[in-house]
């Protein structure tokens, strides 16, 4: 298995999710991936597990970035594809 690195655009938005999920939890809000991350790797789980989530819009500025194969993440569901070209699987059915 090959070794991948973020880009430093994609560095930067993990950097400032995994802060956003840092201060949530700490204020006592609920972070659904947090709870049981097992969901968020399979693209076939709902998109709505991520409804309510207090850090939505820094996971997806983190999922815009291209990082994110595959799975569910920011109320998307994500198709694997290479780590440059990962979309979100309802913009490629359009």
């Amino acid at each position: 298995m090959a070794i991948q690195y973020f880009t430093p655009v994609q560095a930067f938005a993990h950097q400032v999710l995994t802060h956003a999920i840092r201060e949530a939890l700490d204020s006592g809000q609920r972070v659904p991936c947090q709870v049981n991350p097992t969901p968020w790797d399979d693209s076939t789980n709902d998109p709505a597990i991520c409804e309510g989530c207090p850090v939505m819009r820094q996971c997806a500025g983190y999922a815009d970035t291209g990082a994110v194969e595959h799975g569910v993440i920011a109320g998307r569901r994500m198709q694997r594809r290479s780590r440059k070209s990962a979309v979100p699987a309802t913009q490629e059915a359009a």
